[in-house]
């Protein structure tokens, strides 16, 4: 009886059969996976938002005083050098900038029985889904508590994937809804990678 050889390897039809079924399963289920991934970015969005809102609620009703920044939601303000939401600027935290708001006295830094909020991190951000965060200072718009969000190297694309996903708008409505955001030359951001979010009235 002759005895069998062994085989080498695998034929050409057969590498060619696996490859066509491994491709017809990519196609099929790696759309799935990224669309189950982009799904859940809208909860972690309107969870950190949540959590902002519930915390800057909770510091208002002890300190009387909207913080002007996240940080000062986890460490009490610093008497003097800390100031509360700026009137139409940036707040403390905002590098160079100088504060509009009105400073935090010892009487009112004494009423603060925080941490509010546990989630930001050394440097007073907190990501809220869809590779946005937060920066550290809060700021008052026309009666609202703003929070700018940035991105590394986000345009107009990135900004109206953020305002469909959480405004249900299509572009162009860029001025309303909790997303806002401005589209300078070449549809690059403005400031530079930059949307704001309405959080909360602050109105005094």
């Amino acid at each position: 009886m002759l005895k069998q050889g062994k085989r080498g390897g695998f034929t050409l039809p057969e590498v060619l059969v696996t490859v066509a079924i491994i491709a017809v399963l990519a196609a099929a289920v790696v759309p799935a996976v990224t669309q189950q991934l982009g799904k859940a970015d809208a909860p972690a969005f309107d969870a950190s938002m949540g959590s902002l809102r519930t915390a800057i609620s909770s510091f208002v009703s002890d300190v009387r005083r909207f913080p002007g920044k996240i940080d000062d939601l986890q460490t009490a303000p610093t008497a003097s050098t800390d100031f509360d939401l700026s009137g139409n600027g940036l707040g403390a935290g905002a590098g160079t900038l100088s504060p509009l708001g009105t400073a935090f006295t010892s009487s009112v830094v004494a009423r603060w029985r925080g941490p509010y909020e546990n989630s930001s991190n050394a440097t007073g951000q907190v990501g809220v889904g869809y590779g946005w965060t937060t920066v550290n200072a809060f700021r008052d718009s026309l009666g609202f508590l703003v929070v700018d969000l940035t991105k590394s190297g986000a345009d107009s694309t990135d900004a109206h994937e953020l305002e469909a996903a959480i405004d249900g708008s299509s572009a162009g409505s860029n001025l309303t809804g909790l997303v806002r955001y401005k589209i300078g030359v070449g549809a690059a951001l403005l400031p530079a990678n930059t949307v704001y979010i309405h959080l909360m009235s602050s109105a005094r």
